[in-house]
C-alpha cells in the first residue's frame, strides 16, 4: 500500500501545475473501479471536507482535513479536479513568497511569530468557549 501511496505522490509532484488534480482524476478512471465504490469514495470526500469545514474555526488541522477531502472529491469529480488545478495555479505564487518572506527572517523573529500564532489561537478557543456558554 505504501508502494502505492508513493508511485502516486510522485507521479503527481511530475504533472504539470495546473493538470496535476486533472491527471489524478484521469488516473482514477482508467482504474475501473466499480460504480458503487466510486460512489462511496464521493461521499467519503464530502463527508471529510464537510468535517474539516467545521474543524476551520477551532486551532488543529481543518484545513488540512479540508484539503485531504478536496482531494478525495478531485479523485472522483473532474469539475472539482479543474477548480484545484485552477486555484493551485492561482495560490502557488502566493505560497512561495510567504516562504521565502519566512526564509528570510531571523530565528528570533520566526519565534516570535510562533508565539503570536500561540496567543491568537488561544484567544480563538477562549472566544469560542465563551461563545459556547452563551449560547448553552
Amino acid at each position: 500500500m505504501m508502494e502505492r501511496i508513493k508511485d502516486r505522490l510522485r507521479r503527481f509532484k511530475q504533472s504539470a501545475p495546473g493538470h496535476r488534480f486533472q491527471d489524478q482524476h484521469a488516473d482514477r478512471r482508467e482504474a475501473h473501479s466499480s460504480a458503487f465504490g466510486r460512489v462511496l469514495r464521493l461521499g467519503a470526500g464530502i463527508v471529510v471536507t464537510v468535517v474539516g469545514i467545521i474543524a476551520m474555526p477551532a486551532p488543529g488541522p481543518g484545513m488540512l482535513i479540508t484539503a485531504f477531502g478536496l482531494v478525495m472529491l478531485a479523485h472522483e469529480s473532474l469539475v472539482v479536479a479543474r477548480l484545484l488545478d485552477a486555484a493551485e495555479v492561482k495560490l502557488r505564487p502566493i505560497a512561495l513568497g510567504a516562504l521565502a518572506w519566512w526564509k528570510r527572517r531571523g530565528t528570533g523573529a520566526r519565534i516570535a511569530l510562533g508565539a503570536l500564532a500561540l496567543v491568537i489561537a488561544g484567544a480563538c478557543v477562549l472566544i469560542g468557549l465563551k461563545l459556547m456558554q452563551v449560547v448553552a
